[in-house]
């Protein structure tokens, strides 16, 4: 049977040859081109698999190791082992990357960042991570900066800021994350001095110093205020108002924002104005009329963050103030002025009323949604339900109705039917 099987397959290669001897060179060509390009993709499919399996198997190994070097470690930890030897591995290998990782993870808990200092400095990593600085391949120069920034050293901290000296924007960039995360207060204010320039160059975006400063949490603070204190840099004090934004705040950040109220820049107005009002959520109301005047700054969106402030206070004696920018050239202030009354509840009956009577349909279909989109609908419901109220009970079921007859029917098509359309005078004019 054997026999058999070789002579055909042999019978077959013979006129397989014979009939490929007698093609011509166009079909010779197409073939050979075609058994290439299947060896090759054969050849890449082989290549892919074992690469997964490698990598599989290299994974693996390293879990096992992060494992095993996790619960030693810890005991080290506890036990107050002064010998790290043990730990010793050869840079690159796989004891080495899987040591390095678990590190990482354990430098997350901040009663551990002391320890795992001495690990990396003690094991050689910060020393073999230095010279890495010097390689002329991006990619392990952008890798070594990266991971001093993370392990905290105070003796990388020039060698740091030296990298801040290349033309190459990607290195500039991990730099800048890098000295950042360390959150070392005399180098942080080395990098804050040099990011004007750094800017001005266009080696870096103002969004990668927003995001490297908000990543270095909140123990920079008080570096980002006494350094925000002296800055003339506008678009750097505008990055320092928004990173403190993002942070737990306090009496000393509210006072920074309100003294920029008056700066000359927009954007600093404008983040300026938005600090206060995480401020306020936590300290109180410590600077009254300071936002008053931000309301009538020729920068609509000055305005806009400013209206926010004040409407976040949620306070009666505001309504004048809220009222008066409904009528803002800015649709985006509109829209906020009467979201801010919609939030002020029954107090701002009146301001709703003598808005809905008016000949501006724009602001009309304005108020109309916010009340609708808004609890505002369950306050007028539940003042016409009160009879001690009996003249506001009237000016809701007023706008009510109005609201019906404009369209604005969920959840009111209930009253439409007993509250009638009836027609309303036009407004009168503010002397």
């Amino acid at each position: 049977m054997q026999t058999f099987i070789l002579n055909r397959i042999g019978t077959i290669l013979n006129h397989t040859g014979t009939a490929f001897k007698q093609m011509g060179t166009p079909e010779k060509a197409a073939i050979i081109a075609t058994i290439a390009i299947v060896a090759a993709c054969l050849l890449f499919l082989a290549m892919a698999v074992v690469r997964r399996l490698y990598n599989g198997h290299r994974y693996r190994v390293l879990d096992d190791l992060r494992a095993g070097q996790l619960i030693a470690i810890r005991n080290y930890i506890k036990t107050k082992h002064p010998d790290m030897e043990s730990f010793r591995a050869r840079p690159g290998s796989r004891k080495w990357v899987a040591l390095e990782d678990t590190l990482f993870s354990l430098a997350e808990d901040e009663t551990n960042r002391i320890i795992v200092r001495q690990f990396f400095e003690q094991l050689g990593y910060v020393e073999h991570y230095l010279k890495d600085l010097n390689s002329r391949r991006v990619i392990t120069r952008a890798s070594a900066i990266a991971k001093l920034g993370r392990m905290g050293n105070s003796r990388t901290a020039e060698a740091l800021l030296a990298m801040l000296e290349t033309s190459d924007p990607e290195i500039v960039a991990v730099t800048v994350r890098a000295i950042a995360k360390t959150g070392n207060a005399s180098t942080l204010i080395k990098l804050m001095n040099k990011i004007p320039v750094l800017l001005e160059k266009n080696l870096i975006a103002k969004k990668t110093i927003d995001s490297s400063l908000i990543a270095a949490s909140s123990r920079i603070t008080p570096v980002l205020l006494d350094f925000g204190k002296t800055c003339s840099n506008a678009t750097l004090i505008a990055s320092i108002l928004s990173v403190l934004s993002s942070f737990p705040v306090d009496r000393d950040v509210y006072d920074f924002a309100v003294s920029h109220f008056c700066h000359p820049d927009a954007e600093v107005r404008a983040k300026a104005a938005r600090l206060v009002m995480f401020c306020e959520e936590k300290v109180g109301i410590l600077h009254e009329s300071a936002l008053l005047p931000l309301l009538k700054d020729p920068v609509w969106f000055v305005r806009l963050h400013a209206l926010r402030s004040l409407g976040n206070r949620k306070q009666e004696k505001y309504i004048p103030e809220i009222f008066s920018l409904v009528f803002d050239e800015k649709w985006q202030v509109r829209n906020e002025a009467a979201i801010n009354l919609t939030l002020l509840g029954k107090e701002a009956i009146d301001a709703f009323l003598w808005l809905l009577k008016s000949d501006d349909e724009y602001i009309v279909a304005s108020i109309c949604e916010e009340i609708e989109k808004t609890n505002f609908v369950d306050v007028l419901l539940g003042i016409m339900t009160s009879p001690q109220q009996s003249d506001t009970s009237q000016k809701a079921k007023e706008i009510l109705t109005i609201m019906v007859s404009r369209g604005f029917s969920s959840p009111l098509g209930e009253f439409a039917k007993t509250l009638g359309a009836g027609t309303y005078p036009k407004r009168q004019e503010a002397s």
